[in-house]
């Protein structure tokens, strides 16, 4: 099926846009996941599923982990036994 608004919009049934992951993520690091659709519903009219802020959230947070191990020129960062690397 060919879904214009869809493809334009970069969202797919059942799935999340990124601004609507960016809402759930920063309610999601400022509050309890149980509150995160509370806070959705209050703000922006939202319902979401229980599991769906704490998902999001820690895969974005995990995203972001992996972002730091790897430094700006692509490498690996970290010295074998450093405790702290300077860029």
């Amino acid at each position: 099926m060919h879904r214009p608004f869809a493809r334009v919009a970069d969202i797919r049934c059942r799935g999340y846009s990124l601004p609507l992951q960016q809402a759930i993520t920063d309610f999601g690091a400022d509050n309890a996941f149980g509150r995160v659709g509370a806070k959705l519903k209050e703000h922006y009219g939202i319902a979401l599923p229980l599991g769906a802020a704490a998902t999001i959230t820690e895969r974005h947070a995990h995203a972001l982990s992996d972002a730091d191990s790897i430094g700006p020129a692509g490498r690996q960062c970290g010295l074998s036994g450093a405790s702290l690397s300077i860029y």
